[in-house]
């Protein structure tokens, strides 16, 4: 099939038999679209669940091994995430590159809370951040492929 269009731009999408996830025609729906994959990365990480990571990442991203990394040093280490909650503040200049779409986000960390068997410990959230993420489609939704701090 062909190009999956929107009213401001063209994101070519390879389709598969069983489909593949809608393209959003605005900012506001490729915001909807972070939130569920920022979400799911969160609750992984909190449930210290490496596996629930692919519901976020596409499948060889470097993020999704950095992620399952921290994940499992987290478990060894017997802690654990609460309140960890990354938020997409916004999402501009969605282009098309070979095999999905990049996007420019503003996001932050807010606070949070490490626990382990020794107490907790309030752990500093980031602020504001612009990064440049590539997202790619499959059939079962749209996963973060890569992520790039611009300036």
């Amino acid at each position: 099939r062909g190009p999956v269009t929107s009213a401001s731009y063209s994101i070519p999408v390879r389709l598969s038999a069983a489909g593949a996830p809608a393209t959003p025609s605005d900012d506001a729906g490729w915001v909807q679209v972070l939130a569920q994959l920022y979400a799911r990365r969160a609750a992984a990480l909190t449930a210290a669940d490496p596996a629930a990571l692919a519901g976020a990442f596409a499948p060889g991203s470097p993020l999704l091994e950095a992620d399952a990394a921290w994940s499992t040093a987290l478990s060894a280490a017997g802690q654990q995430l609460e309140g960890f909650a990354p938020d997409v503040l916004s999402v501009s200049d969605a282009v098309p590159v070979p095999g999905g779409v990049r996007l420019r986000v503003v996001d932050r960390v807010p606070g949070y809370v490490l626990v382990s068997a020794t107490g907790a410990q309030q752990m500093a959230g980031r602020g504001d951040r612009a990064v440049s993420l590539t997202l790619v489609p499959g059939e079962s939704g749209w996963r973060i492929s890569a992520a790039e701090a611009l300036p």
